[in-house]
């Protein structure tokens, strides 16, 4: 009796080196594919991509493997554009219980749905986003009560380390954009989704209190645009001109642009020339030959007219007329022609309408350049 229970372990542990063995090699195979394929998706060879991970989900049926295939398959989908499947691919995953139990990809999938949602790119209404909020309230309280409880039990670091150790041993580290993410991260991104969700449907106060406390880029992005909605502007323009170094995409700086060019004609409203004149001064400097930039010069072209500074006006008026923008060009040019015949160079003046009339003879402001030529001559005469 005592003997067969001997052989029975001795047998049992064969099986499971062998297995192991056979596991371990299988991933390997694995990660050598997955890897083939996120080189394609570097190169922008997506359909190969994309091939490749459906033969591995095809052919690897290891949740360890499946679930972070299916995440990146989804995400490639979202880089060729081809958001429909991205969705169907994030939804295979969320609806697979077997596979919610390997690490966070199933969470991480819901923050990418959310992402679809709310920015429009699969066909949204309010019910759907408001039912994301409730989902994604959840999601937080859950992960937040598990890191409550990890962090009692003083599993938390003994987990983490025990994950990486095995993360190593099955070399499943594919890439740093696909890698697990601690809990705390996570829980991070899925309030900063959930801020930004709380902000579309004009929830602000909540997204507000989420943003206050996450201070990541994206947050204060977040935050700006909340202050933009809720009449703190200038809040906003100082927050934006922070983030512009973090800003890939443009998008920053295209909103700090406009929110600042905005702004400052309202601080000329209220009198508060010298704040209006720094913000223009700073859209010329990140903006060239741009049409804000054309028109912030027009601005303060007439700003130092207005206040008796023509040499500084002049200044502007030259650089508008030098810029690729013609935008402002043809007010520039009658504006040029009024400052020096308030300044009573007659000559110069009688010049600047002159080369409006032979620059512009179909403008809308054709007979008051005409009208203001006739006036130069007459001083010219009478006055010298």
């Amino acid at each position: 009796m005592g003997k067969g229970l001997i052989i029975l372990i001795v047998l049992l542990f064969i099986f499971c080196g062998l297995y192991g063995a056979h596991y371990y090699s299988k991933i390997q195979d694995a990660e050598a594919q997955i890897n083939e394929a996120i080189l394609g998706i570097r190169e922008a060879k997506y359909q190969e991509a994309v091939d490749g991970l459906k033969e591995i989900l095809g052919q690897y049926n290891f949740r360890t493997v499946q679930a972070p295939v299916l995440f990146l398959l989804a995400d490639t989908y979202e880089q060729m554009k081809k958001y429909e499947n991205a969705l169907e691919t994030h939804k295979m995953l969320l609806s697979n219980t077997r596979l919610s139990r390997i690490g966070n990809w199933h969470i991480r999938s819901l923050i990418s749905v959310s992402k679809l949602y709310r920015n429009g790119l699969i066909d949204r209404s309010k019910r759907r986003t408001e039912s994301l909020e409730d989902y994604l309230e959840l999601m937080i309280n859950i992960v937040r009560e598990e890191k409550i409880r990890l962090k009692k039990t003083g599993i938390e670091r003994f987990s983490a380390e025990f994950r990486d150790y095995i993360q190593n041993l099955l070399v499943l580290n594919f890439d740093l954009s696909i890698r697990e993410i601690s809990r705390q991260e996570l829980l991070d991104e899925l309030e900063t989704e959930l801020g930004f969700l709380y902000l579309q449907n004009e929830k602000y106060e909540k997204a507000e209190e989420i943003f206050l406390r996450i201070r990541t880029p994206s947050c204060m992005f977040g935050l700006a645009q909340i202050y933009l909605r809720t009449g703190r502007e200038l809040k906003a323009i100082v927050l934006l001109e922070k983030l512009i170094e973090y800003d890939t995409s443009g998008k920053i700086k295209k909103l700090y642009i406009k929110s600042a060019y905005d702004y400052a004609q309202i601080l000329f409203e209220e009198n508060r020339n010298t704040a209006a004149v720094a913000l223009l001064k700073k859209i010329i400097e990140i903006s060239p030959d741009s049409e804000y930039e054309e028109q912030s010069l027009y601005l303060l072209a007439r700003h130092y007219y207005s206040n008796k500074s023509p040499e500084l006006s002049l200044n502007y008026i030259r650089q508008i007329r030098s810029n690729t923008v013609p935008s402002r060009d043809e007010e520039a040019q009658l504006l040029k022609g009024y400052i020096h015949y308030d300044s009573r160079n007659y000559v110069q003046a009688l010049k600047a309408f002159h080369e409006f009339i032979e620059a512009y003879p179909r403008s809308k402001k054709i007979s008051t350049a005409h009208e203001w030529k006739a006036m130069c001559e007459r001083s010219i005469k009478y006055l010298g």
